[in-house]
């Protein structure tokens, strides 16, 4: 799989140059010419330099421009070669066409997707899978890009919440260090000199600048390991069943939590239903969409009642669980009645993301005020506790 490092002149009679994949020179010079770049020169180059992850938005990327080409009549391998050609990025460019050739194989494309897992995930796949089994592929790719989309949307949201309170506790540590670091050891000489005995809290706080000074590296080392170690454990106790319940009823992000797995379910329910899909494939796609436990749960037992020969609504009531709200069931039902289960499960998709929206509103509101206002105290804590002995001496002089 090589890796090419090139020059060559656009139309503009301008020099350009970069690091392409292509699986032979003449390959590469058809690539550029498809871009409007004449190849003046090229050579092979190291591919490591290249090789790292992409972001989401990439991958959105090739899986639209992949839907695309295949609901423009293109049979898959052709399609996957052609994507491959179109993209600028060398390392997904040789992954696409890897999988192109695993495609022309005999693998499925889901289980080419499986090669490179950890690349695509188990999200993608299961998608991918599903829409191979509905034999309308091209539909299937423009769901899940649709959903990346969204999903990528509500991570950009989630980092907007997250990004100002995250500055505010790294600005409070600085402060925090700084205090420790170099204040408190000059005012713990002091107090020494004076013979002065001093609080509790100014004890701690002289022992922690202590302990900062000596063993700063240890303590840095220790604070990234024990988060890791709860970040994996956390994740590992919200993926169980009784984690996925805690999580569904904390305040605030338990609402965030449901009401964004009702958004994302109804809205591809929506998309795929309006191409033709049926309901219950419809709803396992959806199902794949799904990380919570419990959520997974309601949605596996909607879709046995719906194979059982319930309508939605009744699977839903029976069921439905989470996903069992007052505003969906009506709008079900007249959905049901109105043959628009199509538009109506989108209209629900707009609804629930309005409400997520609101929610992560409130979060901003409520969490950056506490943060500041328990930092400030915090701050304010550690100078009292530097200044009081001194006002104490003073106070006795």
């Amino acid at each position: 799989m090589p890796y090419y490092k090139w020059c060559g002149v656009n139309m503009s009679a301008q020099i350009l140059s970069g690091v392409s994949f292509a699986r032979s020179y003449n390959e590469l010079g058809l690539m550029l010419f498809g871009r409007d770049i004449s190849l003046i020169s090229g050579k092979q180059t190291n591919a490591w330099r290249y090789r790292r992850a992409y972001s989401l938005a990439s991958i959105i990327t090739m899986f639209r421009q992949l839907a695309s080409l295949v609901q423009s009549g293109l049979q898959l391998p052709h399609a996957l070669r052609t994507l491959a050609k179109r993209l600028s990025r060398g390392h997904l460019q040789e992954i696409v066409y890897a999988i192109s050739a695993d495609v022309d194989e005999g693998f499925s494309l889901s289980q080419s997707l499986e090669h490179y897992s950890w690349l695509f995930s188990p999200i993608m796949i299961n998608m991918v899978r599903v829409a191979e089994q509905t034999g309308n592929i091209g539909v299937g790719l423009d769901a899940l890009s649709n959903y990346l989309e969204s999903m990528q949307y509500f991570r950009r949201r989630m980092t907007g919440v997250l990004l100002l309170p995250a500055i505010t506790l790294c600005f409070f540590l600085l402060v925090a260090g700084c205090l420790l670091l170099f204040v408190v050891p000059y005012f713990q000489d002091i107090f020494v000199q004076l013979g002065q005995q001093i609080s509790a809290p100014t004890r701690f706080l002289i022992a922690a600048s202590s302990s900062l000074k000596d063993y700063h590296i240890l303590i840095i080392v220790g604070i990234v390991i024990m988060t890791l170690l709860a970040q994996k454990i956390t994740k590992k106790f919200f993926f169980t069943h009784y984690g996925a319940y805690v999580l569904l009823h904390m305040p605030f992000v338990g609402l965030l939590v449901r009401d964004s797995a009702i958004m994302h379910t109804f809205h591809a329910v929506g998309l795929l239903t309006s191409s033709g899909m049926p309901l219950i494939i419809a709803l396992r796609v959806a199902l794949c969409l799904l990380e919570n436990p419990k959520l997974q749960l309601n949605m596996a037992m909607v879709i046995q009642a719906v194979e059982a020969g319930y309508t939605f609504h009744d699977a839903l009531v029976s069921h439905g669980g989470y996903f069992a709200q007052e505003d969906v069931l009506a709008l079900v039902s007249i959905a049901e009645e109105s043959g628009e289960l199509s538009e109506t499960s989108r209209a629900i998709a707009r609804l629930y993301e309005e409400n997520v929206n609101r929610i992560l509103q409130k979060i901003t509101l409520l969490v950056q005020p506490i943060l500041v206002i328990l930092l400030g105290a915090l701050i304010t804590g550690m100078i009292l506790a530097i200044y009081v002995p001194l006002f104490t001496v003073a106070h006795h002089l």
